[in-house]
C-alpha cells in the first residue's frame, strides 16, 4: 500500500486582549491516498 502525505507548517500572529502579538505555529496536514497497491 502506497501512502502519500504532505505536512505544511506556518506561523500565525495572533493579537491577544492586552494588545501583545504572539506567534503560534499551526500545522496543517494534508493526506492524499491516490494510489493503493496490493
Amino acid at each position: 500500500m502506497a501512502f502519500y502525505g504532505k505536512i505544511d507548517t506556518f506561523p500565525v500572529s495572533i493579537k491577544s486582549n492586552n494588545g501583545v502579538a504572539t506567534t503560534h505555529t499551526i500545522s496543517k496536514v494534508n493526506v492524499d491516498k491516490e494510489e493503493i497497491a496490493i
